[in-house]
């Protein structure tokens, strides 16, 4: 096996380790709590520009056990507003964020962001 085919082989198996990593963070939840954020800033860049923004915050806890860890691990997932429509009607949350409170869902996040989701109970 020349270095070329070494090296290929060797990325293939980075994307499979990659696609895995994607994979892991998706992760069973607990809704405990629920919040409204709006609010403006400007970014550092200098632009002098406001962005207004308007996410909803979910208070949760996993309910996956974490190896080393002893109890639940408690996070807030966020997701904005215009995109928690399918979410919020899951549950019948429309007019009421707090009927999210109890609820179940499979969040798959990055960095805190909920990338996608799947109602679990």
């Amino acid at each position: 096996m020349n270095l070329t085919e070494k090296y290929k082989n060797k990325s293939a198996g980075n994307e499979e380790k990659q696609a895995q990593r994607k994979e892991s963070k998706k992760m069973l939840y607990q809704v405990i709590g629920v919040e409204r954020k709006t609010g403006d800033f400007t970014p550092r860049d200098g632009s002098n520009r406001q962005i207004h923004y308007d996410n909803l915050v979910l208070h949760s806890v996993t309910l996956k056990r974490l190896v080393g860890c002893a109890g639940q691990k408690a996070e807030q997932c966020s997701i904005k507003v215009v995109d928690s429509a399918d979410l919020l009607e899951s549950v019948g949350a429309m007019d009421d964020f707090s009927k999210v409170i109890g609820h179940q869902f499979d969040f798959e996040t990055s960095y805190g962001k909920i990338k996608s989701w799947e109602l679990v109970k």
